[in-house]
């Protein structure tokens, strides 16, 4: 069960603005981030988020029924990271580990 707002997130993504959340992980830590907002995309009956995170100065793939706050802030500049890293085998070993918590 999402607890935050989907179309809330399409907008960020659409707007290039800049999210603050705060996010569980799988072991029950819930920490802070501010994040830009890249993808969203669907596996296995759940929403997953691929963001940038400004604290941890890498991509991440954010479940988004782990999400419990969503705060816009403002646009933001494109981090000038290659996105196309996330891209072949990679990413899905990436996507398939996430999903498995």
């Amino acid at each position: 069960m999402l607890r935050v707002d989907i179309e809330d997130i399409i907008t960020a993504i659409r707007d290039e603005r800049l999210l603050e959340i705060v996010y569980t992980n799988y072991s029950g830590k819930s920490s802070k981030r501010q994040v830009e907002p890249y993808w969203l995309f669907l596996k296995s009956a759940d929403w997953y988020l691929i963001a940038f995170c400004l604290y941890k100065r890498t991509f991440k793939i954010f479940k988004l029924s782990r999400i419990t706050v969503l705060k816009y802030w403002m646009r933001y500049l494109k981090s000038g990271i290659v996105i196309s890293k996330w891209s072949g085998r990679k990413a899905a070993q990436k996507i398939d580990k996430i999903s498995k918590h």
